[in-house]
């Protein structure tokens, strides 16, 4: 696989960014720094960009603008640079329009068009089931053969696709299984200058860094403005309106921001509809059926408009039925889907008895089957199968009740209270499909 590490820029024009920009960057600097100033390299290393590079623009400053001034500091006896009056004036000015609290200098919106399009043949990712299984044993999970081959050939494919069915059988834990396939690594900008504006584009928590791996040697060549991180994955709740799609200021919306990674589109098809005599879900594809084909997005900016790429994997999430989801229309459109209904007898009892271990339970796999064949019976009576979550969240009910840090010991009686306790909330669950 290619390596797409952006190299570090060797003069101002390979910046591709108004001079303006790093004039104002500058004066951020030298204005938070207030008395004690800084040094050129000082100055470089906040705006990610070599000293070589804007060593012209601070000259001007200084010497035709009369924006910054030097002078010899006491703490470190070195040259530095402070800000004058007529700096602080442009700043301001500057700060009005641009909006932008970080010093770290944005990378061009062709070159990060350019290098999403490059790194995008990451997606194409050629899964094992051996993959699938080794996560699904790192998580705990217990999935059927058939249901891994069915992932298998999702993550494969790179469309679109939608996971559906009742509460409690795995549908986030799925999600999770599918961004520990993407098994790469991605450049990301810190932030974008587009049409006069900078839009921020890295948040941590969201994104997560990997640049304290780099070593010393790759720093020298690295253009520092691109944070080398891992696949991010966005989770998108669509009880919100279809706008929270579209740009919000310089709010950057989920679907760039997920670029390289993962987008999921949670609880889909709740988001209330505008025109109550159609499918909640109808906004939503109207919105994105285009961009699911073409792999890009056209977004109203607050001056003007701009195609974004939008390369990652798109996974909807819903726990209704598909009838109540997608018209015959859209189910054409949007063709692959993955069913996650309760699991079968053989898998729940894993599940029980791996929970139950878990949890503390110290019960041999005799006693723990004879436990489960109680437990499943419980919903056989109420002519109900077992959700997949239900021992996990039965299992953690009864050990609430028992004394800690003893040994967890499950009863009989332990199963049909907590049986009693769900009892509501698991026929509700059932009845919806």
């Amino acid at each position: 696989m290619a390596d797409h590490k952006p190299k570090k820029p060797t003069k101002m024009e390979e910046l591709r960014i108004p001079d303006r920009v790093i004039v104002f960057l500058i004066l951020s600097v030298l204005k938070d720094s207030a008395i004690n100033g800084e040094s050129e390299f000082g100055i470089a290393e906040k705006l990610k960009v070599p000293n070589f590079v804007i060593k012209p623009i601070i000259t001007d400053l200084k010497e035709k603008s009369k924006m910054i001034e030097t002078f010899t500091s006491q703490i470190t006896n070195q040259l530095h640079y402070r800000i004058l009056s007529l700096g602080e004036a442009a700043h301001n000015e500057m700060m009005d329009k641009y909006r932008y609290k970080s010093y770290i200098a944005p990378v061009a919106f062709e070159d990060y068009c350019k290098s999403v399009e490059e790194q995008s043949a990451r997606l194409d990712l050629n899964i094992k089931m051996d993959d699938i299984n080794a996560i699904c044993t790192q998580r705990g999970l217990h999935l059927s053969d058939d249901f891994k081959m069915e992932l298998k050939t999702l993550v494969t494919n790179r469309r679109p696709f939608l996971i559906y069915g009742p509460p409690g059988n795995g549908k986030t834990a799925i999600t999770e299984v599918l961004h520990n396939l993407l098994n790469y690594t991605i450049y990301i900008p810190y932030s974008v200058y587009l049409n006069g504006d900078i839009y921020p584009f890295y948040i941590d928590g969201v994104h997560e860094s990997l640049d304290a791996t780099i070593d010393k040697e790759t720093l020298k060549t690295y253009d520092n403005r691109w944070i080398y991180a891992k696949p991010p994955k966005i989770v998108v709740c669509t009880n919100s309106s279809v706008e929270y799609f579209d740009m919000r200021g310089l709010i950057l919306p989920p679907q760039v921001i997920a670029n390289l990674g993962m987008m999921i589109i949670d609880d889909f098809g709740r988001n209330p509809p505008r025109n109550p005599n159609q499918k909640s879900s109808i906004e939503i594809l109207n919105r994105f059926i285009t961009l699911f084909e073409s792999e890009a997005d056209v977004l109203e900016l607050t001056n003007g408009r701009a195609r974004f790429p939008v390369k990652e994997r798109i996974v909807l999430s819903s726990n209704m039925k598909m009838d109540d989801i997608l018209d015959q229309a859209f189910r054409r459109r949007l063709p692959f889907n993955l069913a996650t209904f309760n699991p079968p007898t053989e898998v729940a009892e894993k599940i029980f008895t791996a929970t139950a271990k878990k949890l503390g339970s110290q019960q041999n796999d005799a006693e723990l089957k004879e436990l489960f064949n109680v437990f499943e019976g419980l919903y056989k009576k109420n002519n109900l199968s077992v959700p997949g979550s239900d021992a996990r969240d039965m299992l953690t009910y009864i050990r609430s009740t028992k004394d800690v840090p003893d040994p967890l010991t499950i009863t009989k009686q332990d199963l049909e209270r907590a049986f009693g306790k769900r009892y509501d909330v698991i026929k509700e669950n059932v009845n919806m499909f």
